[in-house]
């Protein structure tokens, strides 16, 4: 990002910086590298955010603490972030470090453990006594830090999988208690309760866990925007506004499941939407917004940084149109005479998302990796299980409705994905029940046709784009142009993989039941489909410019 470029991007956050809104508005930083982490927390002060959460490469748990090189790094950070004004002359006021609680077992001096068994005992006499201590020095390490961030659910040492005559609830709330009265009782710093759940059941004992929660000032909970996890097809997360305590809703503006910002990752309308939606449910306090995913893929300073802006000015003024929050962020950062070009070039990003990520509705990726055969696909991810309908209507060239189950995932899913395991058929242990999920090798060629239509409707719509983008570039300095190039080059190569990687599996799929199934038309289909993936693949390895990389190596698709 150019100093002209980073200049005008804060002119604007802080001309629009207001007293109104939430009363908390942070970002998450997951990448331990320094100078991305400063830059992000330097804009985040220039807007006027007041919380900053550290987690992941930074620290994921407490007790990585104890490591000099990871200390250093969260105490400076913290440090910069007290100390940076805002538009008001403040800096931001609560930073926050990640936890998982328990740690893994090994963790726990022996005498813990129920012998023979490789499990603690938490009925032992000592053991919350001993956590409690632990807490009490590790918190004393970094006395910047103003409060922890706390996963008590699918931690290491699943507390509900230990030895206990206590029930899950009451175990998850002895978790919680014991830090809250170190971390809040004592320290008198904030803990938020960070929740997540697979399935109706866990849901069920998260909210009996928080029933026998002792409350103290400074605590609250932090909610996913959408239930289970960050998928762009699932409904608002119907926890919110339910819990009775103060709510932080978590957002991911990178998109983890979506392409990690490596891909065109520019969706406010997604992120106004929900925030407007999510902000008007009771004990809603706020919001936390992911800004990387564990490399250099940050979202600041990039195009993606709409997506921060657009729950940062939703959050300042509630009515205002997406269509102002795209013209006023381009402005600012690419100039007046650019905005008519880059605005239709960018607004291609969802059908991007859509086509590389996401098959007629299901998202077939494994954070961000190109997976076809992953359960998950069929099973915990797809949004049937969290929506009031069983039936989806899809658009991008196929305009009809589908129920999830009974066409889209038992024609779409392989015999293999649909012998789940005992974690994933609970997962969707309703839908079993109902028989929902027909059994055998159900693909066919007008599930086929479905998936090419969507395909090339996606492609058409970030053709379009990359034309508008190359219109823009007369308005653009050489260096901003070079990056949305390089950007939209990178969306366009794995979408057209992508798109062919999956006509080839389907289709091939089709192929493999039979005789009757190889008809004129799917050879055809499955030749084009195939020339073409060997065409981008070769793109791929003659692809020779740097990329930014998070948890999803974009290259290695072609693989």
């Amino acid at each position: 990002m150019s100093r002209s470029s980073f200049s005008f991007l804060l002119l604007l956050l802080s001309c629009w910086t207001a007293a109104a809104g939430p009363s908390v508005k942070g970002v998450n930083i997951l990448s331990a590298d320094r100078e991305q982490a400063e830059q992000t927390i330097l804009l985040a002060a220039a807007s006027g955010y007041n919380h900053l959460q550290l987690s992941h490469r930074i620290v994921m748990n407490l007790c990585e603490l104890r490591d000099s090189s990871k200390r250093a790094l969260v105490r400076d950070l913290a440090a910069q972030a007290h100390d940076l004004p805002d538009a008001h002359g403040l800096g931001i006021a609560e930073v926050c470090v990640w936890d998982h609680a328990l740690y893994d077992t090994d963790y726990y001096p022996s005498e813990f453990y129920e012998p023979g068994t490789g499990l603690l005992d938490l009925d032992k006499p000592g053991l919350w006594d001993w956590i409690a201590d632990d807490y009490r020095q590790m918190l004393s390490l970094c006395p910047e830090v103003d409060g922890l961030v706390l996963t008590f659910i699918e931690s290491g040492a699943r507390v509900e999988n230990q030895f206990s005559k206590m029930s899950v609830p009451e175990r998850l709330a002895k978790v919680v208690n014991t830090v809250s009265t170190v971390v809040c009782g004592e320290c008198g710093k904030t803990l938020w309760l960070r929740t997540f759940a697979y399935n109706e059941e866990e849901y069920a004992n998260l909210r009996a866990c928080l029933d026998l929660v002792d409350w103290r000032p400074g605590m609250g909970v932090m909610v996913k925007d959408t239930p289970h996890d960050f998928f762009l097809t699932h409904p608002d997360n119907p926890l919110i506004g339910t819990l009775g305590h103060p709510t932080l809703v978590e957002f991911d503006a990178c998109g983890e499941y979506h392409g990690q910002s490596v891909i065109l990752n520019t969706i406010p309308e997604y992120f106004a939407e929900r925030w407007r939606s999510l902000s008007a449910r009771p004990d809603v306090v706020g919001y936390v917004a992911r800004t990387d995913r564990c490399g250099n893929n940050t979202v600041s300073g990039t195009p993606a940084h709409i997506n921060l802006y657009a729950l940062w000015r939703v959050s300042e003024e509630p009515s205002v149109s997406v269509d102002a929050i795209w013209d006023d962020f381009l402005t600012a950062r690419y100039g007046t005479p650019a905005v008519r070009h880059l605005k239709p070039a960018l607004q291609p990003s969802r059908a991007i998302l859509d086509g590389t990520c996401y098959i007629l509705g299901l998202n077939t990726t494994h954070h961000s990796d190109f997976r076809l055969d992953d359960p998950s696909t069929y099973s915990r991810h797809v949004a049937g299980r969290w929506t009031d309908s069983d039936s989806v209507y899809l658009a991008h060239g196929v305009n009809r409705s589908f129920h999830w189950w009974t066409e889209l995932v038992s024609t779409l899913a392989p015999e293999s994905c649909k012998a789940l395991d005992p974690a994933r058929a609970s997962d969707i242990a309703g839908v079993l029940e109902k028989g929902w999920i027909l059994p055998g090798e159900r693909m066919t060629e007008e599930y086929l046709d479905c998936i090419i239509a969507w395909e090339r409707d996606c492609l058409r719509e970030a053709q379009q784009g990359f034309r508008h983008l190359r219109k823009a570039r007369r308005f653009l300095t050489p260096r901003d142009y070079g990056e949305l190039y390089d950007l939209y080059e990178r969306s366009l190569m794995c979408l057209r993989l992508r798109s062919a990687a999956a006509v080839c599996y389907w289709g091939g799929r089709i192929e493999a039941r039979g005789p009757e199934y190889r008809t004129l038309s799917l050879w055809r289909k499955l030749a084009v489909a195939r020339r073409r993936l060997a065409r981008e693949r070769r793109r791929y390895a003659a692809y020779g410019k740097p990329y930014p990389v998070g948890t999803w190596d974009w290259k290695k698709d072609a693989e």
